[in-house]
């Protein structure tokens, strides 16, 4: 009879970038935080002008950097968390919009530099805010939305240096501003995918390790 264990491997952004196995800012570990002098979300920010829509993207991956290999089968869960952020909009009002969320899981292969895919997914309009406003800052709704992956169970798959692969995570957020034809100023909006912010306010993966 076999077990299995549910794991969680939270975002984190480090300040000072690692060199080995990969070069990368971004992680996924057990623990966090990884870094307490780092930002805890990665920002955008997007401008329309009357009368249009505007788009922008944030895009990120995340490693998970282990030594001892482990293996995870069956479900994986992504938990993405983002923020929209209405700034400022006209007398006659504005919106911002997560359009859509992709999730994307890979292999890293540390000898060939080579990804595989293990699962991709995206989910569609997420949320809105919108209103008339003249301050500057209005409002900060934020959302956590879940992905699940089936890996299957009859084929586990392994991950860690000590493998040679390494597991990563690709978040890509589409978010978008929306100003009115006869407002006379911009509509400015950001949007944060969160990291490690606190345990109520992360993006992290959930594997079952067996």
């Amino acid at each position: 009879m076999g077990y299995f264990t549910e794991t969680p491997l939270y975002c984190n952004l480090l300040k000072t970038e690692l060199t080995e196995p990969i070069t990368t800012d971004t992680i996924m570990l057990f623990e966090p935080p990884a870094d307490i002098n780092a930002d805890d979300y990665i920002e955008a920010t997007v401008t329309a002008t009357p009368g249009n829509t505007t788009s922008n993207i944030i895009e990120e991956t995340f490693t998970y950097i282990q030594t001892k290999s482990f293996r995870f089968a069956g479900i994986v869960s992504a938990y993405v968390n983002a923020t929209i952020d209405l700034d400022q909009v006209g007398n006659d009002g504005g919106a911002a919009t997560i359009e859509s969320i992709l999730v994307e899981l890979l292999k890293y292969d540390i000898d060939t530099e080579i990804t595989t895919q293990i699962g991709i997914d995206t989910h569609a309009n997420l949320g809105s805010v919108a209103g008339i406003i003249t301050e500057s800052a209005y409002v900060e709704p934020s959302l956590s939305e879940l992905f699940t992956f089936n890996v299957g169970v009859d084929s586990p798959i392994e991950i860690g240096l000590s493998s040679g692969t390494l597991l990563q995570m690709r978040v890509k957020i589409t978010f978008s501003a929306y100003s009115p034809a006869d407002q006379l100023v911009n509509t400015d909006a950001k949007c944060h995918l969160n990291c490690y912010r606190n345990k109520s306010k992360s993006t992290y993966l959930q594997l079952a390790v067996i």
